[in-house]
């Protein structure tokens, strides 16, 4: 969780210009749906379900990515868009990315503990 947090501090100005640009909005929109999707499987104490999401996603995202990489490359190398704008298009896929992966392992790590503990999200601060 902490590095979640370090990362969006962090990384804020990636983040926003992520979700701002038009560039990235269906994979942006995919990462909001699965988390909205994980906070109510974990409020549900659904904790395999949550994970399968968070790691489903970060897969996802992550192949739905893969070949921006190179089309970026090309575009900066024929002149087609500036090296900061491209710099800024490969940030935010690292972003992304990151926080999926990010999102998938404190998943994990929270469904683990409470498991361990026997508790459930709603009995957590007893």
């Amino acid at each position: 969780m902490q590095r979640l947090v370090e990362r969006t501090e962090e990384y804020e100005e990636r983040s926003v210009f992520t979700t701002k640009t038009s560039f990235l909005s269906n994979e942006c929109s995919i990462l909001s749906e699965s988390i909205k999707d994980i906070i109510n499987y974990i409020q549900s104490n659904k904790w395999n379900e949550a994970y399968y999401r968070a790691q489903k996603t970060s897969s996802e995202l992550h192949e739905r990515v893969k070949p921006f990489r190179q089309s970026i490359m090309v575009k900066m190398g024929s002149g087609e868009i500036s090296v900061e704008l491209g710099s800024e298009y490969l940030n935010g896929i690292r972003w992304l990315r990151r926080t999926g992966k990010h999102i998938a392992r404190i998943t994990q790590h929270l469904g683990q503990a409470f498991s361990i503990t026997g508790k459930d999200i709603e009995n957590y601060s007893k």
